[in-house]
């Protein structure tokens, strides 16, 4: 979602659907918004800078579904998350749409597996 982003000037008064209203500095309005259509005056565009460090290098993401090590079995790594889930579906096991599978949940799944 792309848009400038307006702070109110604290202190505003205006009417909007029926109400005054008094802004304080922590009323924000997207580009767009129909507020700020109405009370642009009341508005000043929020400017936000950052550095970027270069030197640093892209950004390592996590592999999905990987936890910590205790996510492990005796015989080795679980089974795909994903293919337990579709399992569970299925066969009318409940499992959280995201998050840790319960070990329950992948002993059902061994089991069934043979």
């Amino acid at each position: 979602m792309a848009g400038q982003i307006w702070r109110a000037k604290p202190g505003s008064v205006l009417s909007w659907e029926g109400r005054t209203l008094t802004l304080g500095e922590d009323v924000y309005a997207r580009e767009g918004h129909p507020i700020l259509d109405a009370y642009q005056q009341e508005f000043e565009p929020v400017f936000v800078t950052f550095e970027v460090d270069d030197a640093a290098g892209p950004a390592e993401s996590a592999p999905a579904e990987q936890g910590p090590a205790d996510d492990q079995t005796e015989g080795g790594a679980k089974p795909d998350p994903k293919a337990v889930r579709a399992w569970a579906a299925e066969n009318g096991v409940d499992v959280p749409a995201r998050g840790k599978i319960p070990d329950a949940v992948y002993e059902q799944y061994a089991a069934a597996q043979g």
